[in-house]
């Protein structure tokens, strides 16, 4: 769900900031859904599960094939929960990301003590599951502005979309211009959009739709016919969907190509006039008697259906591996899985005792701070570009972070003071090194010589120190004699106490 700052949730949601889980509570003191669930339910929303007895209950996902119920395999599962259960066992975080508008959830719930009886079978019984489902409503990320100005934040999730429209009473003309900010220059660069989402011209009455498919920040500032800022709306995207969903139908697969992380998930899910199944294929190896794609049906290594083809069908997949992975229908239709390393988010307080961050060229660093921390001038954050040290690559740090095609510009003092408001920025660095990062323009009070700050570094190789200690002083190039084949190689800082911040970042090959 959008979070927004001084955002007033409905009374039957439990939720204490921006970033905190909207939870539902569901009673199922009768072994069924209540008849009405009040409130609307969102992907990324949590369940809680309210029990008002000492008996012990099963709820496992289910799907619905006309008036018949089936276990889903890998579905949402909470086993022997009563009223003594923690909350964190009653509870399922729906994080789905889907294409439709909204997605209907099926669940069977039984007595503990029947668990073995019930599980004999994937069919289940349809008093035990036709009352209690759940229709998730895709995010909607709608904004609707006029002539105010409504500067705000708010949290996204990768693949979301939001959808700004405005229209002013009072004859004025505005657009919408995407800008990021870049540590290097401490300037602001224009991120251009394709013409169907956007006009380069201010208008009285107009829409602006944008979906986010990377972590970062974005600011969205709304022009005035003469460019001036009239407000800024920062979008923050720094988590992600879990499970992902593919459709497929008679004609297509949609998506037809699909982007996750490690360890996420995928729903595939047909209702057909055809009889359908699905299994994973080898695309670059060849059966020599059929001369198509070889099929993949190893249990607990391959994903498959493993039941007859069928007009409905339901299952789900955990990707634990990187890769390409590419599967066909029944009718040979081919869809593609890109599974990418995962992703992990370090935070890193800037007015913290944290001094040293480590990370992989893979990841992001969020800085954070409080308003009230910095009292003399609001936050800034720059990469310090005396003290940093990065391979000798072409351009340095303005290469590294492609600061030649950006054309940033000088931050406007507006924009500096509402930088400040926003307490978070999300970063990647895509190469390795050691990157000094000053927070205001004060450097005389804030940053202190790098032989101030670091005792020493040491260089790792596979886990192991490279050669001996070298001082701050030092000259910065070094040689390392290596074996043929890949190495995992790093810069080791060994800090002195400072207020200086660093992130130390190796390379992920």
């Amino acid at each position: 769900m959008a979070s927004l700052q001084n955002n007033e949730l409905n009374n039957h949601l439990q939720s204490d900031d921006d970033d905190a889980d909207v939870i539902h509570i569901i009673d199922i003191r009768n072994g069924t859904f209540p008849e009405h669930i009040s409130g609307r339910i969102e992907s990324n929303d949590t369940i809680e599960f309210k029990v008002n007895s000492d008996d012990d209950y099963d709820i496992f996902q289910v799907y619905k094939d006309n008036t018949d119920y089936y276990r889903i395999d890998n579905g949402i599962e909470l086993f022997n929960i009563n009223n003594n259960t923690s909350e964190k066992k009653r509870r399922i975080v729906l994080s789905f990301s889907f294409h439709c508008t909204t997605m209907e959830l099926y669940f069977c719930i039984i007595p503990s003590l029947q668990h073995e009886t019930y599980f004999k079978s994937r069919q289940c019984p349809k008093e035990n599951c036709e009352k209690n489902y759940l229709v998730i409503y895709r995010n909607e990320m709608k904004f609707s502005f006029n002539d105010n100005k409504e500067s705000q934040k708010i949290i996204l999730h990768k693949n979301d979309t939001i959808e700004l429209e405005w229209i002013s009473k009072r004859g004025n003309s505005y657009r919408i211009e995407e800008n990021r900010y870049c540590p290097i220059s401490g300037g602001l660069y224009k991120i251009e959009q394709p013409s169907d989402i956007i006009t380069n011209h201010a208008v009285s009455q107009g829409k602006f739709q944008k979906t986010f498919n990377e972590y970062g920040t974005s600011f969205l500032f709304r022009l005035t016919e003469t460019n001036q800022i009239h407000d800024i709306m920062v979008c923050i995207i720094k988590d992600k969907y879990q499970i992902k969903h593919i459709e497929i139908t008679d004609i297509n697969i949609q998506p037809n190509i699909i982007s996750i992380e490690q360890n996420d998930s995928i729903i595939f899910e047909w209702n057909t006039k055809e009889k359908q199944t699905l299994i994973q294929i080898d695309p670059y190896l060849i059966d020599k008697n059929t001369q198509q794609s070889i099929e993949l049906k190893t249990i607990g290594e391959h994903f498959f259906w493993p039941y007859e083809p069928s007009y409905r069908g339901y299952m789900i997949h955990k990707f634990n591996q990187t890769g390409i992975f590419c599967f066909k229908t029944a009718n040979n239709q081919i869809g593609t899985i890109i599974v990418e390393p995962k992703k992990n988010i370090y935070s890193f307080p800037i007015f913290g005792d944290q001094l040293i961050l480590k990370m992989n060229t893979n990841d992001f660093v969020q800085f954070e701070w409080k308003m009230t921390d910095s009292q003399e001038e609001p936050v800034l954050i720059t990469v310090d570009a005396n003290t940093s040290i990065v391979p000798d690559v072409a351009g340095g740090l303005t290469g590294i972070f492609d600061c030649s095609m950006h054309k940033c510009v000088k931050v406007e003092p507006f924009f500096r003071s509402y930088f400040h408001t926003c307490e978070t920025f999300l970063l990647h660095i895509p190469q390795h090194g050691l990157y000094s990062f000053a927070y205001c323009d004060n450097r005389d009070d804030v940053v202190e010589r790098i032989s101030d700050i670091v005792h020493n570094y040491r260089i790792i190789v596979d886990g192991e120190q490279y050669g001996e200690s070298i001082s701050p002083s030092d000259e910065p190039n070094f040689q390392l004699n290596l074996s043929p084949g890949k190495h995992e190689c790093y810069l080791s800082v060994i800090p002195k106490m400072t207020v200086y911040k660093l992130c130390d970042i190796k390379d992920v090959t």
